[in-house]
């Protein structure tokens, strides 16, 4: 089972309307931006979410996770957790590219 397009819309526009500090946080930390002033969550499949940060430049990266997320509550407990874990430090080796 795969995340699905309208599951995978709904998500990035609850993330991007309620949440925006998270994103910026996900960008921070796994794609080691500096100074980075905002972020959008631009798009997430079931492999990966891409997100613009807005630092001294502007960029995308591309965010994969370590397994595929299947549902919406699926993103939701695995978008929580990688925050808990920014938070506390733990946070998880994740394969990042910049597009």
């Amino acid at each position: 089972m795969s995340l699905s397009k309208e599951s995978a819309k709904a998500v990035v526009s609850h993330m991007n309307e309620d949440h925006q500090d998270a994103v910026l946080e996900y960008a921070l930390a796994f794609g080691k931006i500096e100074n980075g002033t905002s972020a959008r969550m631009l798009l997430m499949t079931s492999h990966y979410m891409d997100i613009a940060v807005q630092s001294s430049t502007q960029l995308t990266i591309r965010v994969h996770f370590d397994s595929p997320v299947a549902t919406r509550e699926d993103s939701r407990i695995r978008l929580v957790a990688l925050l808990k874990s920014i938070r506390s430090n733990t946070a998880p080796v994740l394969e990042v590219e910049t597009l």
